[in-house]
């Protein structure tokens, strides 16, 4: 049980890591969560 767990921590990071290079390089596409989209607005200057 607690190695299901650590795969699902294990997947999550490497998702949330791979959505905010994609939002990095592609410069921010938006049809993936409305609310990264606004995070990463918010975090871009201009």
């Amino acid at each position: 049980e607690v190695f299901f767990v650590l795969v699902g921590q294990v997947l999550v990071q490497a998702l949330s890591v791979f959505t905010q290079f994609s939002f990095h390089t592609f410069g921010g596409i938006r049809n993936i969560d409305g609310q990264t989209a606004v995070i990463t607005e918010q975090q871009k200057p201009g």
